[in-house]
């Protein structure tokens, strides 16, 4: 990712590194509707690390935001923090609603 300016630098190491495993479920965003899914795959790309999330049997490429800082990418984007609030049990919860 290259380097912004206004972005700390906590923020911007934590683009360039896998923050979640496969099968972990997570809350992102698709053309602005909240989602609930799982991380099939992850990949290192030029603006940081791409997942693929699967929900209700479609996959989303989403990028992440951080402290509302978001990758390059965000057609798709994990909510890092509200993810980590809600936790693994709830969220799993919700994905299976």
């Amino acid at each position: 990712m290259a380097k912004n300016k206004h972005l700390p630098d906590n923020i911007e190491k934590q683009f360039n590194k896998a923050l979640f495993k496969q099968g972990e479920p997570v809350l992102f965003t698709w053309l602005g509707a909240k989602k609930y899914g799982y991380v099939k795959t992850y990949k290192q790309t030029n603006w940081g690390v791409q997942y693929t999330v699967e929900a209700n049997g479609t996959k989303y490429p989403c990028g992440i935001q951080i402290k509302g800082h978001k990758t390059i990418y965000t057609t798709g984007c994990i909510f890092v923090d509200e993810t980590r609030a809600y936790g693994i049990e709830e969220l799993n919860r919700r994905c299976e609603t």
